[in-house]
């Protein structure tokens, strides 16, 4: 019989997050505790296989605490399961760590069709001005989810302005 803690950590899925360094042809590899994802006040999703809507949110770069952010190329982080679910997040770094390019590929199961979606994410090194693009697959071709820019403004209110879907 299994104890409560063995049941606990059971259906919790594996992490892995592989990053490449700038200037650097290998990769690396980490395991990487689920907690330590969506430790420190992070939004953890109720859903992690069936809710992408998180993946922006949060930067696996963050895990890798003893390296600064602008030596980083690219990061991918897997997260699986027992019953065949899997969720890959690749990040690919430019601008000094400002910008990122983030694919989310999603498996649900053998007999899914995956999911796959790539969100372009544009920041200026001050932070003033961002622009997040998500894009995703319908009929074979590639098409706008989101389309969003935000400013700053002098007061240090934010002002966000969706340009797709238009309301």
């Amino acid at each position: 019989m299994e104890r409560p803690d063995e049941l606990e950590t059971h259906g919790r899925p594996s992490v892995t997050l592989r990053y490449r360094l700038r200037d650097h042809e290998d990769w690396l590899e980490r395991e990487v505790e689920l907690e330590a994802f969506f430790g420190g006040g992070a939004d953890h999703p109720e859903d992690l296989f069936h809710d992408v809507d998180w993946v922006p949110q949060h930067a696996a770069v963050n895990l890798l605490d003893d390296i600064e952010a602008a030596d980083v190329a690219v990061t991918e982080l897997t997260f699986a399961n027992s019953e065949g679910e899997k969720l890959t997040v690749k990040e690919t770094f430019w601008n000094h760590g400002y910008s990122r390019v983030i694919e989310v590929m999603q498996q649900l199961g053998e007999h899914c069709e995956p999911y796959w979606e790539v969100i372009v994410d544009l920041r200026r090194e001050a932070g003033e001005t961002y622009e997040l693009i998500r894009l995703g697959r319908e009929r074979g071709a590639v098409v706008p989810i989101h389309h969003a820019v935000s400013h700053s403004r002098p007061d240090g209110s934010k002002q966000d302005v969706t340009l797709f879907p238009s309301r």
